[in-house]
């Protein structure tokens, strides 16, 4: 079991913030402390995944092989135990771990700007199932974390890749409002400090 930094104090050992996050990858990920629905329903799909991994022509009668269905594998406590020892968890290299991280980094920017965009318009409907996709979301990366091995620069690279979807969609939806505002500028600049001079715009009209 990993140790936390509150323990390395204890025992006085001369220990940096990157042999602590060092040692917890040595150690491997922890499971969830809380189970949800989510997670359970996120278990099942890897097990299914896995079962045609396994036996591509496995069909509804198993062909031999035992085949839950999704209520039997959660009421079995067959989808807790799965993940409990990281059977959730999908093996990629870190070029498949940096596309995977980046897609969800973007599915999450745009899950929560339709979020708030259907809170604004009193869409309830809608509303509750995106948050519905939030908590699954949510359930995924509990269950099958991405940049939780390798080193710390390996991590940073995972956690740049998340974020940089919407640095990108929030510079491109900034675009239009930031070049509205430069023209505005530029107009202005060329009419001078004296266009909106009240003087000016009561005696011009009085003059014609």
């Amino acid at each position: 079991m990993a140790k936390t930094y509150e323990e390395w104090e204890a025992e006085r050992q001369p220990v940096s913030y990157v042999d602590w996050e060092q040692s917890n990858i040595e150690q491997g990920v922890k499971p969830p402390q809380v189970t949800t629905p989510e997670m359970l329903d996120l278990a099942y799909d890897r097990y299914k995944d896995t079962v045609r991994e396994v036996s591509p022509d496995v069909g509804p009668t198993g062909r031999g092989v035992t085949v839950f269905t999704r209520e039997a594998f959660e009421s079995s406590g067959q989808a807790a135990e799965w993940i409990k020892n990281g059977s959730t968890r999908v093996p990629r290299s870190h070029k498949e771990g940096l596309s995977e991280a980046y897609r969800r980094g973007q599915e999450g920017f745009f899950n929560d700007q339709e979020y708030f965009d259907a809170i604004l318009a009193g869409d309830n409907a809608t509303a509750d199932k995106l948050y519905n996709q939030h908590k699954r979301m949510l359930a995924r990366d509990a269950v099958d974390p991405i940049g939780t091995d390798g080193n710390l620069l390996s991590k940073a690279s995972y956690g740049t890749a998340r974020i940089l979807p919407g640095m990108i969609e929030g510079g491109k939806q900034a675009l239009p409002v930031i070049t509205a505002f430069g023209a505005g500028a530029v107009v202005a600049g060329q009419l001078g400090p004296q266009a909106l001079a009240p003087e000016e715009i009561l005696t011009v009209p009085a003059a014609m």
